[in-house]
C-alpha cells in the first residue's frame, strides 16, 4: 500500500485525512451527499452503516469508511483527467484499490459548483452502465397445474372389524 494514499484514521464520527486534518464530520458528509442526490427523484441513499448510492444495480457513489470521504465512479477517460489533477485521489477500500472510483478531495468537497459537476458527470457514467440482472426469481406468467394428492383410502378400525364380520358371515353361510 502506497502511504499517505487512501489512508485514513477515524476518531468518533469525524473524518481525518491521512495527513490528520478534520476533513468533516459524517453527519455533514452524509447531508452533503444527501444534497447531492435530491435533484434526481431515481435515486435514492441506500445503506444503514455504509452510505450508497447506485443505479441499475451499479454502485456509483459511497462514504468511504477508510478514507473518511466521499468516493465516486467515473468512466476511465474522466478517471484519468481527474487523477492528473489529484493524484493522492485513489480510493482504497479494505487494502485493495477500487477499479474506476476517486476520492473526492476535501477542496471539492467544499465548492458545491465543482462537486455538483463532478457527481452529475459520475451519475451520466452510471446511467450508461449496463445493468446488472437481479438476484430475485421472476414470479412465473404460466400457472402450474396443481398436483392433487391422491389419499388412499384406508379402512379405520370399526369399518375394518365390520367388513372382516361381514365377509366372515359371508363365508359361514356358504
Amino acid at each position: 500500500m502506497v502511504p499517505g494514499v487512501g489512508q485514513s484514521k477515524r476518531l468518533a464520527g469525524i473524518c481525518l485525512s491521512c495527513f490528520g486534518e478534520v476533513i468533516m464530520k459524517r453527519e455533514e458528509l452524509e447531508s452533503l451527499f444527501q444534497w447531492l442526490v435530491d435533484p434526481h427523484d431515481d435515486i435514492l441513499l441506500k445503506g444503514a452503516k455504509s452510505t450508497y448510492v447506485a443505479i441499475n444495480g451499479n454502485m456509483f457513489g459511497f462514504i468511504s469508511g477508510d478514507a473518511g470521504t466521499l468516493a465516486i465512479r467515473l468512466s476511465k477517460t474522466d478517471r484519468e483527467s481527474f487523477l492528473k489533477k489529484h493524484p493522492d485521489s485513489i480510493c482504497i477500500e479494505y487494502n485493495t484499490v477500487m477499479k474506476d472510483y476517486v476520492l473526492v478531495p476535501a477542496a471539492t468537497l467544499k465548492n458545491k459548483r465543482a462537486l455538483r459537476k463532478l457527481f452529475d458527470t459520475c451519475l451520466e457514467n452510471a446511467r450508461s452502465l449496463k445493468p446488472k440482472p437481479t438476484t430475485r426469481k421472476k414470479k412465473s406468467t404460466k400457472k402450474k397445474a396443481a398436483k392433487k394428492k391422491v389419499a388412499k383410502k384406508t379402512p379405520n378400525r370399526n369399518q375394518a372389524s365390520t367388513q372382516s364380520a361381514a365377509t366372515k358371515k359371508a363365508r359361514k353361510k356358504k
